[in-house]
């Protein structure tokens, strides 16, 4: 088991290597210059939070069938759950030092706190009970609310999916390799966390 944590464990600083080495190198925006960086890592932590909503759904549904996978599913919640954190208090900072102040009429933004507020009911709730059926009925109705939320949510200030419609291939490239080494980093993290 140990040699199997130590892999483990150089695949994680080996991503946290390569995400530092993305950001650092990734090519600045015409527009925001050097703040595009942090709107990457922000946008990565933005989805993988949404993916890790979705997993934990998908995992307690098997879990049904397959008991042994509901302390992934519960895992894979308390991932989300931090990631939203992340994204929240990186949207602030973001919010407050590129569009100049805290705009709370912009609907994402208001959306994004109610997703943090659900996420913690959720994770509360989960706490009190041990069932792997309400845990899989839990997060799935969580992993519904976030999509919903997410996909019926207009867009006044906030750019529209910015990354995707760029003409830029090499943004977009910096942003996919940027996401997936969150997410790999993301999953390493996951194996430790004890519920």
């Amino acid at each position: 088991m140990s040699g199997k944590n130590n892999f483990n464990q150089i695949i994680l600083g080996l991503f946290v290597v390569i995400l530092i080495g993305l950001l650092y190198f990734s090519p600045a925006e015409e527009t925001l210059g050097s703040w595009i960086k942090i709107i990457y890592f922000h946008a990565s932590i933005a989805r993988n939070g949404i993916i890790f909503f979705v997993l934990a759904a998908v995992t307690g549904l098997i879990a049904l069938r397959k008991d042994s996978l509901s302390e992934w599913a519960k895992k894979f919640q308390t991932m989300a759950f931090s990631l939203w954190i992340i994204q929240v208090i990186m949207g602030f900072f973001i919010m407050w030092n590129v569009w100049g102040g805290f705009l709370w009429d912009e609907p994402k933004v208001r959306t994004s706190f109610i997703i943090l507020f659900f996420s913690f009911l959720m994770y509360l709730f989960t706490e009190k009970i041990d069932t792997t059926k309400k845990i899989a009925v839990s997060y799935t109705a969580l992993a519904l609310i976030v999509v919903f939320l997410l996909v019926t949510t207009e867009e006044i200030f906030h750019p529209q999916n910015a990354i995707a419609s760029s003409s830029s291939m090499s943004l977009k490239l910096f942003f996919e390799a940027i996401s997936w080494s969150v997410f790999i980093i993301c999953f390493q993290i996951t194996r430790y966390i004890k519920n």
